[in-house]
């Protein structure tokens, strides 16, 4: 048996497995080639985070493409996939983090993100 394919993906964790559903539904011949079990290393330990949240402006399109993809991927798979979009929340524990988040709320605005810096005034 010969097998062909127009690109080999060698990973199947979340990357991999992207990467190779999005060729193969494009129209290529896809083989994805993992070590063990596929989503078995690194991406079925991860927190799973798509965060807009404190990220190079350059970043965020990017971030905020991603979250479209995935409010829609159970549909267009007709599968769960146990995706849930929440919130994310950073203690600041000292001056530098406060200033980087403070530098980050014109950002948050200008890209329309839910950003609050939160205080004990607040």
């Amino acid at each position: 048996m010969t097998c062909q394919f127009d690109t080999v993906v060698i990973g199947g964790g979340i990357v991999g497995t992207t990467a190779a559903y999005y060729l193969a539904k494009a129209g290529k011949r896809v083989a994805l080639v993992e070590k063990g079990r596929i989503n078995g290393e690194q991406s079925s330990r991860n927190w799973g985070a798509i965060r807009t949240q404190g990220r190079h402006p350059s970043e965020i399109p990017m971030m905020l493409d991603c979250l479209q993809i995935w409010r829609g991927i159970e549909a267009e798979l007709n599968e769960s996939v146990d995706w849930r979009q929440q919130g994310q929340m950073r203690v600041i524990y000292d001056r530098g983090m406060r200033d980087r988040a403070e530098a980050f709320m014109p950002i948050a605005r200008e890209f329309g993100l839910t950003t609050q810096l939160l205080t004990r005034a607040k």
